[in-house]
């Protein structure tokens, strides 16, 4: 579900009539709906403010996708492994919703980032996956920054991400830097560039101060 706070996120809710659920909450198809009217509301409001919407799209959780009912009645269903139709259907939905943004002009003055959380969990398709070209990477892609049609090849976490982010909005970041992070933009070393990203797990994995402080939740 998109990350604007409760009273948006019922708001949104009412929206949907018998919307189709996975057991992780709404589809892709619908989210992706929700997110545009959200998009557009804000964007065309009389006294409109500068905001960040954040979403996080499930279809392609492991252990094999739940593809969206969009997807099954547009595409082909299910010639292939269900995780890679999952995988298909979120880049046929992602295009979707990135083009109609583009087509209402409502991506101006906007940086829309796409990224990963992480690396794709124990799946059906996990072999296929592990013995891709190149290895295994996280995305981070940014489309409406002012590094248009770079490709910044840096070794770098998810850590790095959140000063990044700032970097390309435009925010002055001390030193490059932001929590653990350092922006990818900068010539200064990343964590997975100073030690190696097997070092830093081990670091992060002996820290369990730091863990616990990162997972603390209030009762």
């Amino acid at each position: 579900m998109a990350l604007i706070g409760s009273r948006v996120k019922t708001k949104l809710m009412l929206k949907l009539t018998n919307p189709d659920l996975s057991h992780w909450g709404v589809h892709d198809d619908d989210l992706f709906e929700l997110a545009y009217a959200e998009i557009k509301e804000r964007k065309n409001a009389v006294n409109k403010q500068p905001f960040a919407f954040v979403m996080l799209t499930l279809d392609t959780h492991q252990p094999s996708g739940m593809p969206s009912l969009t997807c099954k009645k547009k595409m082909d269903g299910y010639k292939d492994d269900e995780m890679i139709f999952a995988i298909k259907c979120a880049d046929y939905l992602l295009g979707k919703f990135i083009n109609q943004l583009k087509k209402d002009n409502l991506l101006k003055d906007t940086l829309l980032v796409i990224l990963s959380d992480h690396l794709a969990m124990e799946n059906s398709t996990i072999e296929t996956l592990k013995n891709a070209p190149g290895g295994r990477y996280n995305n981070l892609i940014a489309l409406g920054s002012e590094n248009k049609n770079q490709t910044i090849r840096k070794y770098g976490s998810m850590l790095d991400v959140y000063p990044t982010i700032l970097n390309m909005l435009g925010f002055g970041v001390k030193n490059d830097k932001a929590a653990l992070g350092v922006s990818l933009l900068s010539s200064n070393q990343t964590l997975v560039e100073k030690y190696g990203i097997k070092r830093l797990n081990e670091m992060i994995e002996k820290e369990s101060g730091l863990q616990r402080k990162l997972w603390e939740v209030d009762n």
